[in-house]
C-alpha cells in the first residue's frame, strides 16, 4: 500500500515538474518576444513602462528562439531546444470572438459590373443550404452590406404597413365609409403590376431604393381612384343612378386623371432612363414611379368602376 502511494506521488511530482517547465517555457518565450515590464518611470503625471525584450531583428531569427533559457525542475537554466522541437506552420494572428463564441470572418468585394451583392449572397446561401446538417455546431451568418440591407428591409415592411394604415384612416374619414377606402386601395396592387414590369423588363435588381420607391408609390397611385370615387359620391348625392354615375365618372374624370398622371410620368422619365445624365442609385426608384403610375392609371380607369359596382350590390 505504501509502495503504491509512493509511486503515485512520484508520478504526480513528475507531471507537476513537466507542467512547471512548460509554463516556464511559455513565460520565457513571451518575455523574449513580447517583453516584460522591468520598471516604471514617472514623468510628471504620466507613468512610462520600461519593457525588456529581444531586439526587433533578433525576433525573426529562429536560432535565437532555440537559445532562450528556461528554468528546469531542478532550479537550473536550459535551452529551449532541449525540450521543444520547432516546426513552421501557418497560423492566425488573433482569435476573434462574437457573443463569446469563436468566429472566422471572410470578407470580399463584389464587382458590380459583373454581379450584385444580392445575387452573390443568394448563391452562397444556396451553396451552404445543408450547412447545419453537416456541421451542427457551426453557424453561418452574413454581415456587411447584406446584413444592413436585411435590417433595412425589415424596417421597410413596417413602414409599408403603417402607410397602408394611414391611407385607410384618411380615406375612411374623408368618405365617411369603411368599404369605399378598400375600393380606392385596390389601385395599390394594380400599381405594383407596373413595379414588377419595371424590375423584369429593365433587369433592375430589387434594391433598397427601388423598394422604398414602391412604398412611396402607395400614396400616389390612390389619387386617381380618389378622383373617381369622389365624383361618384357627388353624383349619387345629386340623384344620379348608380350605373350612370360610374359611367359619367369615367368619362368626365378621364382628362384630369390623364393630365395629373402624365405630368408626373414625363417629369421622371429623364431620371428613369438617364437622359442628360444618369444616376444609378435613383434610377430604380424613378422606374418604379414611372411604370407603377402608368399601369395604375390604365387599370384604375377600368377596374375601380367595376369594383365599386360590385361593392354597391353588397353594401347598399
Amino acid at each position: 500500500m505504501l509502495a503504491g502511494c509512493q509511486v503515485i506521488e512520484n508520478v504526480a511530482r513528475q507531471l507537476g515538474a513537466k507542467e512547471n517547465v512548460a509554463r516556464g517555457a511559455g513565460q520565457a518565450v513571451r518575455a523574449a518576444f513580447e517583453g516584460i515590464v522591468a520598471t516604471t518611470i514617472k514623468k510628471t503625471d504620466e507613468e512610462i513602462d520600461v519593457r525588456v525584450r529581444f531586439p526587433q531583428q533578433a525576433q525573426y531569427d529562429r536560432d535565437n528562439l532555440a537559445k532562450v533559457l528556461i528554468p528546469n525542475g531542478k532550479g537550473g537554466l536550459i535551452r529551449l531546444d532541449r525540450i521543444a522541437d520547432f516546426e513552421e506552420t501557418e497560423g492566425i494572428n488573433s482569435v476573434r470572438h462574437f457573443d463569446r463564441r469563436r468566429v472566422i470572418m471572410l470578407t470580399a468585394n463584389v464587382d458590380e459590373a459583373l454581379t450584385t451583392t444580392s445575387e452573390v449572397n443568394q448563391k452562397i446561401t444556396q451553396h451552404f443550404a445543408d450547412w447545419n446538417g453537416r456541421h451542427p455546431l457551426v453557424t453561418l451568418q452574413f454581415g456587411g452590406e447584406w446584413e444592413e440591407t436585411q435590417s433595412s428591409l425589415s424596417s421597410l415592411k413596417i413602414a409599408f404597413l403603417l402607410s397602408l394604415l394611414g391611407i385607410f384612416v384618411i380615406l375612411a374619414a374623408q368618405f365617411n365609409s369603411l368599404w369605399q377606402p378598400f375600393i380606392v386601395m385596390t389601385s395599390i396592387p394594380l400599381g405594383f403590376v407596373g413595379v414588377l414590369f419595371a424590375f423584369f423588363a429593365h433587369g433592375e435588381p430589387k434594391s433598397f431604393l427601388a423598394l422604398l420607391g414602391a412604398v412611396g408609390l402607395t400614396g400616389v397611385v390612390v389619387n386617381n381612384a380618389i378622383v373617381l370615387i369622389d365624383f361618384v359620391n357627388e353624383a349619387r348625392k345629386g340623384g344620379m343612378e348608380k350605373r350612370q354615375s360610374l359611367l359619367e365618372a369615367g368619362r368626365l374624370r378621364l382628362r384630369p386623371v390623364l393630365l395629373t398622371t402624365a405630368t408626373t410620368i414625363f417629369g421622371l422619365l429623364s431620371l428613369a432612363y438617364g437622359w442628360w445624365g444618369a444616376d444609378p442609385f435613383l434610377r430604380p426608384m424613378a422606374l418604379v414611379f414611372v411604370w407603377g403610375l402608368t399601369f395604375s392609371m390604365i387599370l384604375t380607369l377600368i377596374a375601380i368602376p367595376c369594383f365599386h359596382a360590385i361593392a354597391d350590390d353588397f353594401f347598399d
